[in-house]
């Protein structure tokens, strides 16, 4: 399994370690290579995690462009004994020595779609040039090169079949949770306890992610300072880090909510269970855009099975992610994002409801070992060959 980026530094690298984990807990002897952060020794953000070091087997690939040959050639060098290659994201770095290694071996190719990465990438400023024209290239052509696609969404099902994909090698392997991980009975009040604000018993309300590129903090922020007065009890936190928090900061100044909001930063990715068992409602806001279509929303799955009261942005994947365990909203919209919040704020009850549901619908459906699975089937297909193989067609 390959991925462009560390493990250790970027929140979005979860779903390969966690469906590698599930894998090796299914018997499944797993190989996780990725590419090291180029600044790992002085990083510029701080560390998430440690290198997984139990089940699952994990390489760090060299970093610099320049070096990609010899990760061509490492990667050919352990994937000789693999059965299938996989990969996740459409990224040189990665998808290069994929490539390679899988023709010099004749094994299967797998590429795991989670993203869109070409309509990020458009919304983000000041990236290199060169980095969107090769995300934009490989996105349009890897369905070309690959045996099978698992996809996060309904809507990268539909652009991998405008591509000609073969919806017969396709699976939906949709973003999971660890059910363990956000289980009630492990967690503890320490985020309560430890912030600034003297938060007690009132009512938490939370938005976890990363405030990086294509993030919906501000929608969050904007609803806060209409509810601010109607709820003066409320405590408002936003869970995260990125290049956006300054000005997240600089808003909730102007709203005059300085001393009713929370800003943690980054946070260690095992500190995020006890600040949703902390929060009273958790939200989840969008806009509509394709490539939040395309998205299946991490904190979505995670909100779920910490059993939350969620309100979220009715868009893409999560009215099938939440199966009404939520308070759904219009995206992009403030004022109605601040009405679902103010309909959970004012019944405890329906908080409770919802987060008895919201628990069941991720130990049901919404979890990573259900994700595993899917991908097994993937996985199967690809080793099958047959009909319908892509690298097969002309």
């Amino acid at each position: 399994m390959l991925h462009p980026h560390d493990v250790r530094f970027y929140p979005w690298t979860i779903r390969i370690i966690k469906l590698a984990e599930e894998l090796a807990a299914l018997g499944h002897e797993v190989h996780v290579a990725c590419v090291e952060h180029k600044r790992a020794a002085e990083p510029d953000f701080p560390r998430l995690r440690e290198l997984p070091n139990d089940t699952v087997r994990y390489t760090l690939l060299r970093p610099r462009d320049n070096q990609t040959y010899k990760n061509i050639a490492h990667v050919i060098r352990f994937a000789k004994d693999a059965d299938i290659v996989h990969v996740q994201k459409c990224f040189a770095s990665a998808l290069v020595p994929a490539l390679w290694s899988a023709w010099r071996w004749n094994k299967p190719l797998h590429y795991d779609w989670d993203d869109n990465e070409t309509l990020i990438l458009e919304a983000i400023t000041g990236l290199p040039p060169g980095v969107f024209c090769q995300a934009r290239f490989f996105e349009r052509r890897l369905p070309d090169y690959v045996d099978t696609i698992s996809v996060a969404s309904d809507a990268l099902w539909r652009v991998c079949r405008e591509h000609g994909f073969p919806e017969s090698r396709m699976v939906k392997v949709p973003v999971g949770a660890d059910l363990s991980l956000f289980d009630s009975r492990n967690r503890s009040e320490s985020f309560r306890r430890e912030q600034p604000l003297a938060i007690g018993d009132r009512p938490l309300v939370v938005y976890v992610g990363q405030l990086e590129g294509a993030a919906y903090a501000a929608l969050f922020v904007h609803a806060c300072a209409l509810l601010a007065d109607r709820f003066p009890e409320a405590v408002w936190a936003v869970v995260g880090g990125g290049e956006m928090l300054a000005d997240l900061e600089e808003l909730a100044f102007r709203l005059d909510l300085s001393h009713r909001i929370i800003f943690t930063d980054y946070l260690s990715s095992d500190t995020i269970p006890d600040v949703l068992y902390a929060a009273d409602i958790a939200v989840a806001c969008f806009s509509d855009e394709e490539f939040v279509r395309c998205k299946s929303p991490l904190k979505v799955a995670e909100y779920l099975a910490a059993g939350k009261a969620i309100v979220a942005s009715r868009v893409g994947e999560v009215p099938w992610m939440t199966g009404g365990a939520a308070v759904l909203v219009e995206p992009g919209s403030v004022e109605d994002l601040a009405r679902g919040i103010a309909e959970l704020l004012e019944c405890p009850d329906k908080r409770r409801e919802l987060g008895l549901a919201a628990r069941a619908r991720a130990e049901s459906e919404i979890n990573w070992r259900m994700s595993a699975k899917k991908l097994e089937e993937g996985y199967r297909l690809a080793l099958s060959g047959g009909a319908g193989n892509p690298k097969d067609t002309g």
